[in-house]
């Protein structure tokens, strides 16, 4: 029997593998949305590796000449009733799937400050555990920003509390004009789709 092994799916096993069961780990990046002129929801996932896992294993419908399966099947089969099978490959579970994430318990913290300020005049909440129930997320709603003006954001994890911080990740964001004034507005849409 001859075995092919992908460089890609070894290292990210070798990821998974030696990620520290003690760390949260920060590897989707920063969500920041709904900024107007003085609010912003920043949203974080914790996860279990610092890179998704098990890239090789694609979704069924990437493979073109399957499509035809899935359009006879109900939609039982290919939801979350069906428990993601009609979508995975045979002996694949939904977090061994293509960019795959899983989400870890933890505790994460926000730091954010008007970039144009020192760091002196940050703000920070206290450490919140992540909310398991929503898919390893917590949101920060921030309010009593200023118009017009750029923050900066700070995410940092850990484990538990008697963990040391184990990631962090940094972003920024622009708030808007108040509403009774006029700004240029460009923006950008992206959605889920794996290129």
């Amino acid at each position: 029997m001859k075995i092919a092994i992908y460089p890609a799916t070894l290292i990210a096993t070798l990821l998974a593998y030696f990620a520290d069961a003690n760390s949260a780990y920060l590897g989707s990046g920063i969500k920041i949305g709904d900024v107007s002129h003085n609010n912003a929801i920043v949203w974080k996932l914790v996860a279990k590796a610092p890179e998704p896992v098990y890239p090789e294993n694609r979704f069924a419908i990437e493979i073109r000449k399957e499509v035809n399966k899935f359009q006879t099947m109900s939609e039982r089969d290919l939801g979350p009733e069906g428990a993601y099978r009609g979508q995975l490959q045979p002996g694949t579970s939904l977090d061994e799937a293509v960019v795959a994430l899983p989400g870890a318990s933890g505790e994460v913290r926000l730091t954010y400050f008007a970039t144009e300020s020192a760091l002196f005049a940050a703000s920070s909440s206290n450490w919140q555990p992540i909310d398991q129930d929503r898919d390893f997320t917590k949101r920060f709603n921030l309010s009593n920003l200023k118009p017009i003006t750029e923050y900066t954001v700070l995410i940092e994890a850990r484990k538990d509390r008697s963990s040391p911080v184990s990631a962090s990740v940094h972003g920024s964001f622009t708030t808007e004009a108040k509403p009774e004034s006029h700004q240029k507005v460009t923006f950008t849409v992206a959605t889920c789709t794996f290129l």
